[in-house]
């Protein structure tokens, strides 16, 4: 602080040749001035620095003067607002003041400076036992050591300390501007676990040990020794449980038979009426346009035929030849044969007729066409992603909840056909509009990393989002949590498209969409 001397501005003002009146308002401007220094001054003294500036601003809007903004610069310096005292030393330094005095204050605005960069971070200091520990915030490695000091941003951070031989250390760890956190972290010595490779008699099982998060079969899963217990599922067949034990170290493989499929919507053959369901612009596919489609299957074989219902608007000058009839009508038909091999289907379509034409001369049909479809469970339809073919007690008439899309989705959904592939992808709606959709990501392990998840050659990672349902649209907010098979070799997930358009919902089984098929999932599948 600076003692502003005014009086001397005031004997000056009393010296100067100059009207009565105009001394005395000058010669009251400075008694003021000098009035809010002396209890600026005083606030000071007693570190009340925001009382303080504010006499300081009152006496330099009445009167200004160097001293006054060096004094408003140290009571923001002593309240460590830095950013506020920088500019005003800076403006005191354009003023008119001795060249000494703006020697010093560039010092002062050069530790300022360090000082308010100091501010905006703060720093993580990580104690460990071992000078070969490896500390890593999230996936980057931060330093290799006993103690690691590093300055970070403010924010939150996720701490994982690994040692060769013991249990990584975790913990989320909160950095504060202008302060130092230190974080002990203590590493266990790990106990040497147990591999478990579990082989299934059909596709698509899933196994899962004490409980845990289900993971493909073929996968080696690490446990701890002891006793646990097995859980084998699959589509359409009766899980099967097994108790096991397993020692330290041991590499074990369980051979599991399950039985036969007992899906309740399992039909014997495909024989039967089909409802023909367009997902996609019926001008790119017009044979596979809303329709029926009876089918037998005899001897192996799977035939029948497709009948379309058309209807287009006449342009005006075709009209005359019609009757003056706006719309023309009929009806296309074909022979249909399909051939099933496992989940893949093959429809195709001949011999394309007319009749029931309002209008002969202008009714047309396709000759031929063909479509590679996905095969659903128990018989109940084929799907491509342009059309979807259910069985008519599947989903009912036209008039039925799920033409209008107002049927309710709350429960469990699996992924057969996720973006045009086959996937384990599912979704569990808690209600009309929220739930949760887990994805599964599976890779390579780099036989340089091996070492670090014994016996794997593959990786398997669980993915969750936060899906939104609000009727045809199922949005999936950014990955929110995951998990890997083998230690952090997973990596970061691909990215997903985030809005999904579900075109179709079919009651009480399928939600359809794009290449996209999500089916119902019977409480005791789950």
């Amino acid at each position: 602080m600076r003692t502003c001397v005014l009086t001397i501005l005031m004997a000056l003002v009393t010296v100067c040749a100059a009207p009565a009146d105009a001394q005395r308002r000058d010669t009251s401007k400075v008694r003021r001035a000098q009035q809010a220094v002396d209890r600026g001054d005083k606030f000071f003294d007693e570190k009340k620095y925001e009382q303080a500036i504010a006499e300081y601003t009152q006496a330099i809007a009445i009167l200004p003067h160097p001293d006054l903004v060096w004094n408003i610069a140290r009571a923001h310096e002593e309240l460590k607002q830095y950013t506020q005292a920088i500019a005003l030393y800076e403006r005191y330094r354009t003023m008119d003041v001795p060249a000494a005095d703006k020697a010093a204050v560039d010092d002062k605005i050069r530790a300022l400076r360090q000082a308010a960069a100091r501010q905006s971070t703060g720093q993580l200091v990580v104690v460990t036992s071992s000078r070969d520990a490896v500390v890593k915030l999230g996936k980057a490695t931060i330093g290799t050591g006993k103690m690691i000091k590093a300055p970070l941003k403010p924010g939150r951070y996720r701490l994982r300390v690994e040692l060769v031989g013991h249990v990584p250390f975790e913990q989320m760890v909160r950095v504060e501007p202008g302060k130092v956190r230190t974080v002990e972290a203590a590493l266990k010595r790990a106990e040497k676990r147990a591999v478990m490779l579990v082989k299934v008699n059909v596709d698509g099982a899933m196994v899962s040990f004490d409980g845990g998060r289900p993971v493909s079969v073929g996968i080696p899963v690490p446990v701890s020794g002891g006793a646990h217990k097995l859980r084998v599922t699959a589509p359409n067949r009766a899980p099967v449980e097994r108790l096991l034990e397993a020692a330290p170290g041991e590499r074990k493989t369980i051979v599991i038979e399950m039985g036969p499929e007992v899906a309740p919507d399992s039909y014997a053959s495909w024989s039967g009426e089909y409802v023909v369901i367009p997902l996609g612009d019926t001008a790119a596919d017009a044979v596979m346009s809303a329709g029926r489609l009876t089918l037998t299957e005899e001897s192996g074989r799977v035939g029948g035929k497709l009948t379309v219902a058309r209807e287009r608007t006449l342009k005006a000058w075709r009209r005359p030849d019609c009757g003056g009839a706006e719309k023309l009508t009929w009806t296309a038909s074909w022979k249909a044969d399909m051939r099933v091999s496992g989940t893949a289907a093959q429809l195709a379509f001949s011999g394309g007729t007319i009749s029931d034409c309002s209008c002969a001369r202008w009714c047309t049909v396709e000759s031929s066409a063909s479509a590679a479809m996905y095969a659903l469970p128990g018989r109940e339809g084929v799907v491509s992603k342009t059309a979807v073919v259910l069985r008519a007690g599947v989903v009912g008439e036209a008039t039925s909840p799920w033409h209008t899309g107002k049927a309710a989705v709350t429960g469990h959904w699996q992924g057969l056909l996720w973006e045009g592939r086959p996937g384990s992808n599912r979704v569990e709606f808690t209600s009309e509009s929220k739930g949760v959709f887990w994805r599964r990501v599976t890779g390579r392990v780099p036989s340089w990393k091996r070492s670090s998840c014994p016996g794997a050659t593959e990786f398997e990672q669980w993915v969750t989002h936060v899906a939104t349902w609000s009727a045809p649209h199922l949005r999936l907010a950014e990955p929110n949590e995951d998990s890997c098979s083998c230690g952090d070799i997973c990596g970061t997930p691909p990215a997903i498209k985030q809005v999904h358009e579900l075109k179709r919902l079919l009651i009480p089984r399928y939600l359809v969409g794009d290449g996209i098929i999500l089916r119902r999932t019977p409480p005791k599948e789950k």
